[in-house]
């Protein structure tokens, strides 16, 4: 019997799958980075002066990128206790209660952090590095994290407490 997935599932799923490519993706990166800074430090006694920032921003983005389908998942740190516990009706409203306030979690973490993302751009912030890496960058992983978690939650919100999202 085919399952029927409404659109919201649907754009959650592009989102978050998205997002764990994306998440991967700086994960491998980091990887290469990583392998070049410990090579070219140890082996060629000639380290890298921009390696470490590098790799701080795409761990940043690795963890943003992952925030979403992680919950899809259902593996982030919760308290299921009434969730699992209570039955039927109080279980389900259990569940409704710990989506909302990880949705409003979401939604603070939107605004301040597209607030945080404006300030900088605005006024021109900028790592104290060599690199001088535009921090607008880095700060816009939060919103985007955010709204990827958002995005899993409100598609949890409209299934079924049995259905997988």
């Amino acid at each position: 019997m085919k399952k029927k997935t409404n659109h919201i599932t649907k754009i959650s799923n592009l989102l978050s799958n998205s997002g764990i490519f994306a998440s991967e993706l700086s994960l491998l990166i980091l990887m290469i980075i990583t392998a070049y800074s410990v090579t070219s430090r140890y082996v060629f006694n000639s380290p890298s002066i921009y390696a470490l920032e590098i790799s701080i921003y795409f761990l940043i983005a690795c963890t943003w990128g992952a925030v979403g389908w992680i919950h899809k998942i259902d593996r982030h740190v919760s308290v299921d206790f009434f969730i699992l516990k209570l039955p039927g009706f109080w279980g389900s409203s259990a569940r409704i209660v710990s989506e909302l306030a990880v949705l409003t979690f979401c939604t603070m973490l939107i605004f301040a952090g597209t607030d945080k993302v404006i300030e900088s751009f605005e006024k021109s912030y900028r790592s104290t590095s060599l690199l001088e890496m535009p921090l607008w960058i880095p700060y816009a992983a939060m919103p985007i994290g955010g709204f990827l978690l958002a995005t899993v939650t409100i598609a949890r919100l409209t299934t079924k407490s049995g259905e997988e999202v």
